[in-house]
Formats: structure tokens, sequence, C-alpha cells
């Protein structure tokens, strides 16, 4: 970023040296000045803009990766017996991060807002939003 920074200011000093010279009228230093400081702004400005732009296609790509990682987990888990369910009062992180759509992070939260009367609880109290729910609903229980 520094090395984009520093191109850009130079490309900014010959524009507006290139601007000076090519007038038929010579500038003042303030009209020059001027002229680069506006030129650094319109930079700045744009370098803002692609800051967030980059800042969101790498939300983009974090949440593409999260579900390759749970796809590729889902498959290798494939051949477990499906029909086991997991008592979220009493899974250990290990089993809860097996379910569909639960890492470590979800399995901790899960662990620390026990205990559970219902499994829709995990929404009710904010541990899972609805869609992460529905993923898992089938494999959990509370007992």
């Amino acid at each position: 970023m520094k090395t984009q920074t520093f191109i850009s200011f130079i490309t900014i000093a010959f524009l507006g040296a290139l601007l000076t010279g090519c007038t038929q009228q010579t500038a003042t230093p303030e009209q020059t000045r001027q002229e680069t400081a506006d030129a650094a702004k319109k930079v700045k400005d744009e370098s803002k803009e692609a800051a967030k732009q980059i800042e969101a296609a790498s939300d983009q790509v974090k949440d593409q990766v999260k579900a390759v990682a749970q796809g590729a987990k889902e498959g290798w888990n494939d051949d477990k017996d499906k029909t086991r369910t997991v008592d979220i009062n009493t899974a250990t992180i290990a089993e809860l991060t097996n379910l569909p759509g639960i890492g470590k992070t979800e399995a901790r939260r899960i662990i620390k807002a026990r205990p559970f009367t219902t499994k829709h609880e995990l929404v009710s109290r904010g541990i899972l939003s609805e869609d992460d729910y529905l993923k898992l609903s089938d494999h959990v229980t509370v007992k």
C-alpha cells in the first residue's frame, strides 16, 4: 500500500509539472500548489473507495473459504451415521463441531449458554441464526 501511495504522489507531482509546462500561461506557484492539492485529494478519495471495495471482496472470499471448509468437513464425515443426534446440553466441543455449520466459536457459545430446554433456543437466545439452525436441527436434541 505504501508503494501505491508513493507512486500516486509521484504521478500527481508529474501531472502538476506537466500541467504547468503545457499551458500557454505560466502558472504561479500558488496555482501549481492548488492543482497538485486537488489531484492529491482526488487520488486519496479514489484510494478510500478502492479500499472499501477490497474489504468487501475480502469478506466475500472469507465467506466462500468458510463454505468450502464446511463442505469438505461434511463430505469427509458423510459416511458417518446420519441418524445420530447430539444433546446440546452434554455434547463436547468435538461433537458440536461435527454438526453442519458449527465451528469452534459456535460450539463454545453453545456450551457457555447451557442449559437449554428446547433446541430452538439456539435461535431465540441468539446463539445461531435461523439459517444455521435449520442446517443442524435434525442432528440435535435436548434431554
